[in-house]
């Protein structure tokens, strides 16, 4: 007979002989390598990002200062020809992406991160042209957690 137990939001079973069995449950959060459940939150652009906007801020710098943001997945999406550069404390974050026009770019969750920022900073856009929308999943950790 199976023993199931509910531990830390997955459902683990086992019998004599065997391995676990774990189940992730639907959740909004993540378990960090020092065992801290964080929650998985979304930004999304409700309007456009104005043509040629230097260092706008995406998501407002973390509360506590001891920690950074890191984002998960992303979309970008751009109605003209633009040069999108992610940022944090005026520092680029990620690689320059060229977006064609009427046109976007989708980095899906793969587990790993995609953006790191500056520790107690925003993550903040540059664009040359174009308006531009963004949404976002990202997680805020603490400066003392290792996730890379």
């Amino acid at each position: 007979m199976k023993n199931v137990k509910y531990v830390g939001g997955m459902y683990v079973g086992t019998e004599p002989g065997e391995v676990l069995d774990v189940r992730p449950q639907a959740s909004n959060k993540i378990m960090l390598s020092n065992g801290e459940r964080v929650q998985v939150r979304r930004y999304w652009a409700t309007s456009a990002i104005a043509t040629g906007a230097a260092d706008t801020t995406l998501i407002a710098a973390p509360a506590n200062a001891q920690t950074y943001i890191v984002v998960l997945a992303y979309t970008v999406m751009c109605d003209a020809a633009t040069l999108v550069t992610f940022r944090s404390d005026s520092t680029t974050i990620g690689m320059p992406l060229p977006c064609a026009a009427n046109n976007g770019i989708t980095r899906p969750l793969t587990g790993h991160p995609l953006l790191v920022g500056v520790p107690g900073q925003p993550i903040a856009i540059t664009t040359s042209g174009g308006n531009t929308y963004v949404d976002m999943h990202f997680i805020e950790v603490p400066i003392d957690v290792d996730i890379l």
